[in-house]
């Protein structure tokens, strides 16, 4: 038994340097040296067609409400709300795992048909003034986000700096399964 009380001490001792791996949602308060977030470009999958649906209804006081009717003369008023509402958490979760890089946060950018929706696609290239929009318009072409981000670079005086991946050509993925 005291074996087993040494061995668990030196791990603790040693588990502070290792890497962790945590869901957004677990790092809230939490703060790390370096934070890698490979996913920003892509929002929270919502299924496709008429499901069941979650939203604050502001007819009743902002009332958590579910709506499983599917069909009726407000279903697309609150599908649209629900909508709304799930990309307002994807940018809150956005903002929460962005600051918790105590020195260097690590983004990824790759253009999808839905990257336009992603908190950081609407970071970039959807806002109002101050305002993000809960829409994108378009997914922006490549160079365009690499234009936005050297800009960001340049104004933040090197606080922020832009690497292309790079792939060697027979390393790129052509859609084929490989064994």
């Amino acid at each position: 038994e005291q074996e087993g009380d040494e061995e668990r001490s030196r791990r603790l001792e040693s588990d502070a340097a290792a890497v962790q791996v945590l869901t957004i949602h677990r790092s809230k308060g939490l703060e790390f040296p370096i934070v890698y977030l490979p996913f920003l470009w892509e929002p929270t999958w919502l299924p496709d067609g008429d499901v069941p649906i979650g939203f604050h209804d502001p007819e009743r006081g902002d009332a958590r409400t579910l709506d499983v009717g599917l069909e009726g003369p407000k279903w697309s008023a609150h599908k649209r709300q629900h909508l709304i509402e799930e990309r307002g958490e994807d940018l809150r979760l956005a903002y929460v795992a962005l600051t918790r890089a105590r020195h260097q946060a690590v983004l990824w950018w790759a253009g999808s048909y839905t990257s336009r929706h992603s908190a950081l696609g609407r970071l970039l290239f959807a806002r109002d003034g101050e305002a993000v929009r809960w829409e994108g318009s378009g997914t922006p072409a490549d160079a365009a986000v690499f234009a936005k981000l050297s800009e960001l670079g340049e104004a933040t005086r090197g606080c922020v700096s832009v690497e292309r991946a790079q792939t060697a050509p027979q390393e790129r993925w052509d859609g084929a399964a490989h064994a």
